[in-house]
């Protein structure tokens, strides 16, 4: 993974956050640069995936999303899909969940 630095993971369920966050955060202490992107859903914000996007701040991770409540509620940067996707380009590899 030499070559590579911009890592991407796409969320669109409930119930892969966690893990999302977990890989997020797991290769930005890698010293990756890591994007999050959340999409259509609304996060339903718990202890742990507050403490995690706290944690994605400080370690300068960047999420996006197309629901604005998540930009509105958790400070998302928004991005609508045609937006995403033209980001995706931007990357070196993406992991869907």
């Amino acid at each position: 993974m030499e070559h590579i630095k911009q890592i991407a993971f796409i969320i669109h369920k409930q119930d892969d956050l966690i893990e999302g966050f977990r890989s997020v955060l797991g290769l930005a202490v890698e010293n990756f640069f890591t994007h999050l992107f959340v999409i259509d859903i609304e996060i339903d914000m718990t202890e742990i995936h507050k403490n995690n996007l706290e944690w994605l701040d400080d370690m300068e991770g960047i999420y996006y999303s197309n629901n604005p409540a998540n930009v509105k509620r958790y400070g998302f940067r928004y991005l609508t899909l045609e937006e995403m996707c033209n980001k995706f380009l931007e990357m070196d590899l993406i992991v869907p969940f």
